[in-house]
């Protein structure tokens, strides 16, 4: 298999959308049309009882050309301050060209919103899209802010008992990409939703696996 790269043109499109625009990209963007879908989703962010409301805002979801519901997805959340732009297309790519589909965040400013748009996110790929294991990684700034999501019992408050759980939770080190061949361990786990165990330890910075 091949990996088949999208291109920061149309990736880059989510970040100039305000963040109630659920709208989808044109599909004459700067993109390998034939390999990947590319469309904008709106992520409701999810509200404790007694938390003051957060603002939804919107994801940059790829899919592969033959994802179906039940397949693997990730959440991509990057810091809006690191410029690294070409990192994160290889790390879309790396995902995408195995079967991953990638729904990409950016960290949001504001603390007390980044676990509800984190949720939101979970439930947009779980409930919405259908997907199966979803797992979340994080870069820079955004790693703590996923590793944070691992607490015990946090998930159950925002999700329900019974509800979508992420499979595994990853902060990634800068400059992490998960390799040029398809059978890449941590493209493996990341589609199956195992543990990193065997991974690259140069690549990631924390690793959590399911949690209540």
């Amino acid at each position: 298999m091949r990996f088949h790269f999208v291109t920061s043109a149309a990736r880059a499109a989510v970040v100039a959308l305000p963040a109630l625009l659920p709208t989808l990209l044109h599909s004459g963007a700067a993109r390998a049309d034939e390999y990947a879908r590319i469309e904008n989703v709106p992520i409701v962010a999810v509200r404790l009882e007694g938390a003051l409301p957060v603002a939804p805002s919107v994801g940059l979801l790829t899919q592969p050309s033959n994802w179906v519901r039940g397949d693997a997805a990730a959440v991509l959340e990057a810091d809006p301050s690191d410029r690294r732009t070409a990192e994160n297309d290889r790390l879309v790519s790396d995902l995408v060209g195995s079967g991953v589909a990638v729904l990409e965040l950016l960290l949001p400013e504001q603390p007390e919103a980044r676990l509800p748009i984190l949720f939101g996110a979970l439930l947009a790929l779980s409930r919405d899209a259908g997907a199966g294991p979803v797992v979340a990684l994080g870069t820079g700034r955004a790693g703590q802010a996923v590793m944070d999501a691992a607490a015990p019992g946090l998930t159950a408050r925002f999700t329900g008992e019974g509800g979508p759980r992420f499979t595994m939770l990853v902060a990634l080190r800068p400059g992490c990409h998960f390799g040029t061949e398809v059978q890449s361990p941590m493209v493996v786990y990341v589609a199956a939703g195992l543990a990193a165990g065997e991974t690259d330890p140069t690549c990631l910075h924390q690793v959590a696996l399911a949690q209540d």
